[in-house]
């Protein structure tokens, strides 16, 4: 078995908009994130500037040596809960990025301190994210929400993880 990745967290910056674009245009982004198709650059664009400037979100950018490999977003939902949202690069799917953003995530000074819950809503058949929250800490919840996925035609459920500090 290989080495862990090493992968860092950063606030993002307007000048990772490519990046971002990127990322929300791979296969994986769009079909788990419910989309039809890859977002428009400009209407992107605006979306990111506004999150950038948002009280209540904080859009990561993922690195691994040094070189950036996925997104997350903490979004602030009560004085001591986060819901957070990631994606990966599809070309570096099942290296263990994913878990390596979420460790990074939890040791953050704002989430390794405090008594902090911090949520992922997955759908129930996406076993990665599902493997890589329940690797770290998460636990899985009974609370269900019904979510559209465009490209099935249909709605499906999301469970919702939780990850509280101190276990």
């Amino acid at each position: 078995m290989g080495k862990r990745p090493d992968v860092t967290l950063r606030r993002a910056a307007l000048s990772d908009f490519d990046f971002f674009l990127a990322v929300k245009s791979g296969t994986s982004d769009i079909y788990w994130t419910g989309h039809e198709a890859p977002p428009e650059r400009e209407v992107l664009r605006e979306f990111f500037v506004t999150q950038l400037g948002s009280a209540t979100r904080t859009v990561f950018i993922c690195e691994a040596d040094g070189e950036p490999v996925g997104y997350l977003y903490l979004d602030t939902t009560s004085d001591d809960s986060y819901d957070i949202g990631y994606s990966i690069l599809d070309r570096l799917h099942g290296r263990g990025l994913g878990s390596g953003m979420i460790r990074a995530l939890l040791s953050l000074p704002e989430i390794a301190s405090g008594s902090w819950t911090v949520a992922a809503w997955i759908l129930e058949r996406n076993l990665a994210s599902r493997s890589i929250v329940l690797a770290n800490g998460f636990a899985a919840t009974a609370e269900l929400r019904m979510v559209s996925v465009p490209l099935e035609e249909r709605e499906e459920p999301q469970r919702k993880y939780v990850w509280r500090h101190g276990g």
